[in-house]
This record gives C-alpha cells, sequence and structure tokens, in this order.
C-alpha cells in the first residue's frame, strides 16, 4: 500500500496558484459557478418575491447553492492552504 502524502504538500506555491486562476479553463469554470450563483438569486428572488411562495426548504436550498458557489469564487490560496492544514 503507497504510503498517505503528506497534505501540506498538496499547497500549490502562490505563482503556481496563481497561473492556475488565470488559466482559461479556471476562469471558464469560475464564469460558469458565477453564472449558476446569479440564477439560484433569480430563482430565489422569483420564488420570494414576484410568485409569492414561501417554502423555506426550497428556499434555503436556492441560498445555499448561491452561497456554495460564490465561495469557490471568493476562496483564495490562504483558504485553500488552510484547509490543508487542518488535515
Amino acid at each position: 500500500m503507497a504510503p498517505k502524502p503528506d497534505p501540506k504538500a498538496l499547497i500549490p506555491h502562490p505563482e503556481d496558484f496563481a497561473a492556475w486562476c488565470e488559466h482559461p479553463v479556471t476562469r471558464f469554470v469560475a464564469s460558469v459557478w458565477a453564472k449558476a450563483a446569479l440564477k439560484q438569486r433569480d430563482a430565489w428572488t422569483e420564488m420570494s418575491w414576484e410568485s409569492g411562495q414561501v417554502d423555506p426548504i426550497a428556499l434555503t436550498e436556492l441560498r445555499t447553492r448561491a452561497d456554495a458557489y460564490r465561495a469557490f469564487l471568493e476562496t483564495g490560496l490562504d483558504d485553500y492552504a488552510k484547509h490543508f492544514e487542518e488535515a
């Protein structure tokens, strides 16, 4: 059985992380997630304001999804590294 890698070894160098953030594929994924967050917000607005429906579970799900998409977009190297330091 292969030895388990050191979680801290998975933390990228700042220049590598910056290059990854600027990579076209990463930027594409980020734009998809940003659009998904906006769609969740729009659906929340439609459900709660325009249609007058008040389904707390559905509204919570929409907000949670939007928050998750935004969290991905707002995560920096320090947040990423913190995850591995706690492992």
